[in-house]
């Protein structure tokens, strides 16, 4: 190559590293998603070339720096590549369609400085736009992020770009991946699901009385990704209840000090969340948690997570796992008994280009908003929830307690309620000027947003992926003015539900494209027997494949209340489902799992866990005949019924 060319190429990378660094000046913001549906025309093959570095540094250009590859330290296979010290890139063009989804995947691994080091995707327009889409990397373990991306009308040309900026640290990257259509780990859930299902034509939209908030905050939620991963292993779990302890002057609540085993969680080895605080800044946030696990479809949940150290231990309320190619409603926003990952704000959705296309996670004051009726059937929340808080019926602190509900409740405004945007508003009717809550308004007014969780306190808050929380700015009084607006205008959609998912009619948009995943076929039942302590002559009917047949105690769960499956065989099984849909308000909530080869003699607790209508429960391979779940006789409202219609059990790795 002649320096003449050597020139026009280094060029070429300023501008495009140029504008990287400007994407939020030069961002251009994709409403129509009326395309959103991916072609299934384009090729199903990884368009990055060489993605795992296993050819060394072909296909990709030399962007400035000295980049190379490294056989010690790898996320799969014998290569990865090195960034750093200093600056460095390496780039490769790839041919995409205009007006296509892709997602774009990659690890990486950022090990001393905490430098800017990222995975991106640059696309350029023919008018000459720029539309950038970027992964950053902190973590010093292997760590996964993904992003969803709707390409533009036109496109001239199109790069991933792999970067670290000047600094000490060094940068690997590893298995990169730029495929055509939905990735589920990125934008989960089945395309029905209440997250993924645009508003229709047939919404009721009614107003309602939401205020302006003093405060505006995000919830964040940890996500992780074990599908894939490399730097994970299993480790007790513990209650979040333990006494509260002083260090250095901060007293905090004790999340990282509960005794009473919830059997084991797979975690990354250094993903750490703080304990809550009692002083001097009292701070208890929800952090709730959504761990993939490896089989790439299991999701764990938790809430509130905590860890106070690496390689440690975990704390918290486990809850019902959700399928990432199912539903999503249910999970362990235990206000309302909804899943802590659906309808999450993702890494840099807020800031590129490709429209937010999916409903959103919303939460308010409970004290202020939310009805609540003892003589209702659902007091305190409504479908597609499937609780209120414990405390929601408490004459002083609980729901309705404060105007505007006080004077005059509003019964539609419950926890699970649809929120959305008039179709007759506009950003420019409603004031609004900054960019990213220019996005949130499309999505509200495409998918609304449901109400997951009380904030407890004066704030209206939204849910985001705690990666994704270095793409705000809650310090600029014109962006959270903004979103202060965007609550005050919401109206409830009074006819969402299960029959008529956002109002039914024609969609406003284009729902998601479908996901295609392998099925798990339970194990055969025949010839198994179940019995209880309870009602044990019905027990048998969670077994019969008939989901109109089940079992119910007809009264209050309570500690030592127990299932006993026998499946007369030794089986191999790593999941169970315990499907309570038939009774959708009599299911046992807090419970544990042990398991036996003879029936008398039970092990150590296998995983303790947080029941819902459908109770989807994983755990580490077990070799046994015998099955038992034991209610603990707790919950956010063990005055309820348990019931079961049927329950299966799965070998997810068969």
């Amino acid at each position: 190559m002649d320096t003449k060319q050597q020139m026009l190429r280094w060029m070429m990378v300023v501008g495009t590293v140029a504008a990287i660094f400007s994407l939020s000046l030069s961002c251009v913001l994709l409403t129509d998603v009326q395309s959103a549906q991916a072609r299934t025309t384009v090729s199903p093959h990884n368009l990055v070339l060489n993605p795992g570095f296993e050819a060394g540094l072909a296909h990709w250009s030399d962007f400035g720096g000295n980049p190379q590859t490294n056989s010690q330290v790898v996320h799969v296979g014998k290569h990865a590549l090195q960034l750093g010290p200093d600056q460095q890139l390496r780039g490769q063009n790839v041919s995409l369609q205009a007006n296509t989804l892709y997602s774009l995947t990659g690890w990486g691994k950022l090990v001393g400085s905490h430098d800017y080091s990222q995975i991106s995707l640059i696309v350029t327009d023919t008018a000459g736009q720029v539309y950038g889409y970027q992964m950053h990397f902190s973590e010093v373990d292997w760590s996964w992020q993904g992003q969803t991306i709707l390409t533009p009308a036109t496109i001239k040309s199109a790069v991933v770009i792999v970067q670290k900026n000047a600094g000490s640290g060094t940068f690997y990257a590893d298995d990169i991946s730029l495929l055509p259509g939905r990735d589920p780990l990125v934008w989960p859930f089945a395309s029905n699901s209440i997250w993924n299902t645009p508003l229709g034509s047939n919404a009721v939209y009614k107003p309602t009385y939401i205020e302006k908030a003093s405060n505006i905050t995000f919830d964040p939620v940890y996500f992780a990704n074990l599908h894939g991963a490399v730097d994970y292993k299993t480790y007790p779990l513990h209650s979040p209840d333990g006494p509260s302890y002083t260090v250095d002057g901060v007293t905090y609540g004790g999340r990282c000090k509960g005794t009473t085993n919830y059997g084991s969680i797979a975690l990354p080895n250094n993903l750490i969340v703080g304990d809550a605080t009692l002083s001097p800044n009292y701070s208890t946030p929800n952090n709730a948690a959504g761990i993939v696990q490896p089989d790439g479809r299991t999701l764990v949940q938790v809430q509130p997570l905590a860890r106070c150290d690496a390689n440690g231990g975990a704390n918290g309320y486990r809850g019902t796992e959700s399928d990432i190619y199912s539903d999503g409603i249910l999970g362990t926003h235990f206000g309302s008994g909804m899943n802590a990952i659906g309808g999450l704000i993702r890494q840099s959705e807020l800031v590129n280009a490709t429209p937010i296309m999916h409903a959103l996670q919303l939460e308010l004051w409970g004290r202020k908003y939310f009805a609540y009726n003892q003589q209702d059937p659902k007091p305190g929340f409504r479908w597609p929830a499937a609780n209120p808080d414990g405390y929601a019926k408490d004459p002083t602190y609980g729901y309705c307690t404060l105007d505007p509900c006080k004077s005059n409740p509003d019964n539609s405004l419950r926890q699970g309620a649809l929120l959305a945007i008039s179709t007759n508003a506009t950003p420019q009717s409603l004031g609004l000027t900054s960019a990213p809550a220019i996005k949130l308004f499309y999505a509200l007014q495409h998918y609304g947003g449901y109400v997951v969780d009380d904030t407890g306190w004066d704030d209206n808050q939204i849910g985001i992926d705690n990666s994704a929380l270095a793409d705000t700015n809650l310090n600029d009084p014109t962006f959270t003015s903004d979103i202060n607006t965007l609550f005050a205008n919401l109206q409830v959609i009074d006819n969402n539900s299960a029959n008529s998912i956002g109002g039914g009619g024609t969609p406003v948009v284009q729902p998601a494209p479908e996901l295609h995943a392998k099925t798990i076929a339970p194990l055969s039942k025949k010839g198994w027997s179940a019995t209880a302590s309870d009602n044990s002559a019905a027990a048998n009917l969670m077994l019969d494949n008939k989901p109109t047949t089940g079992w119910d105690t007809g009264k209050n769960p309570y500690a030592g209340e127990n299932i006993v499956i026998d499946m007369k065989n030794k089986q191999t099984f790593n999941r169970v489902v315990m499907d309570s849909s038939l009774y959708p308000f009599s299911h046992v909530q807090d419970y544990d799992i042990f398991v036996s080869n003879d029936g008398v003699n039970w092990g150590d607790l296998v995983t303790h866990g947080s029941g819902s209508r459908s109770s989807q429960i994983t755990f580490a391979t077990q070799t046994a005949r015998y099955l038992k779940i034991q209610s603990t006789g707790g919950g956010i409202n063990p005055s309820q019924n348990w019931a079961v219609d049927e329950i299966d059990v799965y070998n997810s790795c068969s």
